[in-house]
């Protein structure tokens, strides 16, 4: 299912198994910035993980839009999330998520994936 804070903020979306059918939703996705786990494996999706991607400034309120990017990069509380057993195609870059944790992307049909890093906090 799907679970959110108390502020309305979606923090889990597990829906493994559950039949979604259709194109993966990158654009949607990179709008959930408190998001800490995304597990949509063993469905029927396809497509990138690219999409449009939101940047905004600490304190600031103006942004710039950014096309063609991952949608890790603006998940930046994710520390789980797995994509296996999809159609997905393409690159998936994952290092724009510092959170995270570990990552399946295993049975797609990506071209590549650079993996991620595990830092220490500062």
């Amino acid at each position: 299912g799907i679970l959110c804070d108390k502020d309305g903020h979606v923090m889990e979306i597990k829906l493994r198994s559950n039949n979604v059918l259709g194109k993966f939703p990158s654009d949607s996705l990179s709008n959930l910035f408190k998001l800490v786990t995304l597990d949509l494996a063993d469905n029927n999706l396809w497509g990138t993980t690219a999409g449009t991607s939101y940047y905004f400034e600490s304190g600031w309120i103006q942004g710039a839009v950014v096309n063609d990017t991952s949608v890790f990069v603006t998940l930046r509380e994710l520390t789980h999330v797995d994509l296996s057993q999809n159609n997905l195609s393409g690159e998936v870059d994952v290092l724009f998520a510092p959170a995270l944790q570990d990552a399946n992307f295993s049975h797609n049909d990506f071209t590549s994936i650079n993996s991620f890093k595990k830092f220490k906090p500062s």
